[in-house]
């Protein structure tokens, strides 16, 4: 048997807090490396392993809130009073399973416990060895906050596994339409917590079936996006940004109002000015390889491969982990080669910026006139406005289908494993659709 500390260090001090209880070394191992059951009981304590990473979480989560020394080693005695020592009334949401209470773990606590195991690969990507990114990780903390201030503005305590029926469903809905939140983003939250519940529901923290209802994700929206044709690509490749000086002519040429005049006066500095031209390199790199920025901002010559005297690029993807092979576009070739094989990396956000001046320059200002409700905030109404870094995957992919590449070899560069989630990001216009199905019918109708 041994007692269990809480060893806090902030500089030169060094504490270590008692819990007031003891667990075995064997116990104590298991919890450690991950190698135990979450409703395995802990018999020196009478609780669960679950139960006991919840305990050593909320204790963690306080002490990080900056408590003094003082009362957090009373918060750490009275949390474990409550839930160890306390009656059931007043372990409430904490009660173990061996009581008899499944179900009554805050939701936070267990979205929290979640993030946590996938932080640190305790969790794995469904039917696989891998890890999940760090970023759809920490998106389950976003999830939490949501939560916990859905919960102060509710003002009817914590949800817990089991509370969480139709209405709290519906009042949390609304809460999110309430704040602005775009369908997408709602969606995309609810997904999140259909994972969370499901899990919970396997693992029998809960009976709750809520979660299995068909309409508990609401419908998300297809957004609207531009796509860049092939002349329009060839027209941002072919505008010289050799010098500062030639920049700064061609932004001369243009009008901006205020806002952005303060923006395009940001990007034309002695420091950023060299950044659009990289920009532009990049962006036509993604455009050409049908990759996401992640991986076409990367690109570089160790990467690139030869088969049956082709040129192609060979690269894993940091999304999927998927590996691709990309036909080697002789415009690509020239800017690795400017570049000597490798490009300096440039943040996703300033790419943007600089992909929307560089659209301005080129007289790209007309109105899209796409649905203004499925646009996104962060967009403006003009055709300049919408291209961002994700712009170029579409691009190759629509640019593509309308030259007649099959969409097998399509997805074979791109990634993509169905031919569903292809056509998403084909961007038709009515008059290209048009000219497509005038083809295809040919053999059907007398078109002559």
């Amino acid at each position: 048997m041994g007692n269990v500390y809480a060893r806090i260090r902030n500089g030169n001090e060094d504490h270590k807090l008692g819990m007031h209880f003891r667990i075995t070394r064997n116990e104590w191992l298991k919890y450690r490396s991950g190698r135990y059951s979450d409703k395995a009981l802990m018999t020196s304590i009478g609780i669960s392993y679950s139960q006991f990473a919840d305990i050593l979480y909320e204790i963690k989560s306080r002490i990080e809130k900056g408590l003094g020394t003082a009362p957090t080693g009373n918060l750490i005695r009275a949390q474990v009073s409550l839930l160890i020592g306390g009656s059931t009334a007043e372990r409430g949401i904490w009660q173990a399973e061996a009581d008899g209470k499944k179900g009554r773990m805050p939701l936070t606590a267990y979205i929290e416990r979640y993030m946590h195991d996938l932080i640190s690969g305790k969790r794995l990507k469904t039917g696989t060895s891998k890890r999940v990114s760090d970023h759809y990780a920490h998106s389950f903390g976003g999830l939490m906050k949501d939560l916990k201030t859905f919960e102060k503005t509710r003002r009817k305590g914590r949800i817990t596994l089991d509370d969480f029926n139709k209405k709290v469903h519906d009042e949390l809905l609304a809460w999110y339409h309430h704040r602005g939140l775009l369908p997408n983003t709602i969606a995309g939250k609810f997904q999140r917590l259909h994972v969370v519940l499901s899990t919970a529901y396997k693992e029998k923290m809960t009976d709750n079936r809520y979660c299995c209802h068909s309409e508990f994700i609401p419908r998300g929206q297809i957004v609207d996006h531009i796509y860049l044709s092939d002349k329009q690509i060839q027209a941002m490749l072919n505008l010289d940004l050799s010098s500062p000086q030639k920049v700064r002519i061609l932004v001369e040429k243009c009008t901006f109002d205020k806002e952005r005049e303060r923006k395009v006066h940001q990007l034309t500095s002695d420091t950023q000015i060299g950044k659009i031209e990289l920009a532009r390199d990049l962006f036509i790199i993604g455009c050409l390889t049908g990759q996401r920025i992640s991986d076409y901002a990367r690109i570089s010559d160790d990467m690139l491969t030869q088969l049956d005297a082709m040129d192609f690029i060979r690269l894993r993807q940091v999304k999927t982990g998927k590996k691709v092979v990309i036909p080697m576009d002789a415009r690509v070739a020239e800017i690795l080669k400017k570049y000597n094989g490798c490009p300096p990396r440039i943040s996703n956000e300033r790419i943007n910026d600089c992909l929307q001046l560089l659209g301005e320059l080129l007289g790209w200002t007309w109105n899209a006139k796409l649905d203004p409700t499925r646009m996104g905030h962060k967009r403006g109404p003009r055709f300049c406005d919408m291209i961002t870094t994700h712009t170029a995957r579409r691009s190759f992919a629509t640019n593509a289908f309308i030259a007649g590449v099959p969409l097998a070899s399509i997805m074979a560069v791109t990634g993509h494993t169905t031919e569903r989630m292809l056509r998403r990001y084909l961007k038709l216009y009515a008059e290209e659709q048009a000219v497509i199905a005038y083809n295809d019918l040919k053999g059907f109708l007398d078109l002559d």
